[in-house]
């Protein structure tokens, strides 16, 4: 009589592989007609054990208190795949971009992580583009880009139950955005030569923000003046905390960039939460005014050191 039970046991590998962490199984039984169906080329599963990366973010998500992590299955990931061609409009409006089409989402690498938040389950998806993977173990490994500047790495959250996308976050300066109620006089300092204090704020809108980031390249060249540190450059490989406040004086409107490195606004938790800078610290904190009219930046002052 022949034995089957090693064939019994091949089975059942085969079978637990189907729902685990083996993309090249998994991926290949999600099949669909769908017209936002889009199926990454690389991309990987990864375990709860790896979730702790969230802490490291820089542009942190809005995550409730009871929030776990859970191990995706096949199911699950093909029904965000069933709609992930349709993220390119939310893309570009929410990160200020025109050019995401459903042909360059394949110009990510993407890792997926199961998440479980106010009793609901969700997949987060962190992209980042092929041209940051070297010798990183994408598929095992999170991966966490340096707080600068650009669009290299975003990620977003898909409610598995209502099939909808939300918190798109770019993963590139730590951002805060403040309302004109604000004591605006604090960021002012006591080294730099800027008299907010004389000008009305307003309350930004996303078009503005939009303006302002797509001409931020413009900053890499712009030379500080003021009372220290003339004719500097800002280091952008450095990492900032910026926080956008909307100013105006007549008809026109800036937006004044206040910046902060890290570890410094890491170390005095106040920079996250309220307009502030130090007295000194130098090239490490900093600010510049964006004029909404021209699209030029002017202003760039550092502090005393």
């Amino acid at each position: 009589m022949k034995n089957y039970f090693p064939c019994f046991l091949y089975l059942l590998l085969i079978w637990g592989c189907l729902d685990t962490f083996e993309p090249e199984e998994v991926f290949a039984i999600c099949e669909t007609t769908s017209e936002d169906y889009f199926n990454p080329t690389n991309k990987s599963f990864i375990p709860p054990s790896k979730s702790t990366f969230l802490e490291e973010l820089c542009v942190p998500l809005e995550l409730g208190e009871d929030v776990s992590f859970y191990d995706l299955t096949a199911d699950k990931v093909c029904l965000l795949e069933q709609h992930l061609g349709q993220i390119t409009d939310s893309l570009n409006t929410e990160l200020c971009e025109s050019g995401f089409t459903k042909d360059s989402l394949d110009n990510y690498y993407y890792q997926y992580f199961g998440l479980r938040m106010d009793e609901q389950e969700y997949i987060l998806v962190n992209a980042f583009h092929k041209t940051e993977v070297d010798s990183f173990d994408w598929k095992r490994e999170a991966f966490i880009e340096k707080c600068k500047n650009g669009l290299n790495q975003w990620r977003v959250l898909f409610n598995v139950e209502e099939l909808s996308f939300s918190q798109y976050r770019p993963h590139s300066i730590k951002e805060i955005f403040y309302l004109p109620s604000f004591p605006y006089e604090k960021i002012e300092g006591c080294s730099r030569c800027v008299a907010i204090k004389d000008l009305e704020t307003f309350q930004l809108g996303n078009q503005d923000i939009c303006l302002l980031k797509r001409h931020f390249e413009k900053l890499k060249a712009e030379k500080s003046v003021g009372c220290f540190y003339k004719n500097y450059l800002i280091n952008f490989n450095r990492e900032w905390l910026l926080q956008y406040i909307g100013v105006k004086k007549g008809n026109r409107r800036w937006i004044y960039i206040n910046a902060a490195e890290e570890p410094f606004y890491r170390e005095y938790n106040f920079y996250s939460t309220f307009p502030s800078t130090s007295c000194d610290g130098g090239e490490s904190f900093w600010g510049v005014f964006f004029d909404l009219d021209s699209l030029e930046f002017e202003g760039l002052q550092f502090n005393a050191f």
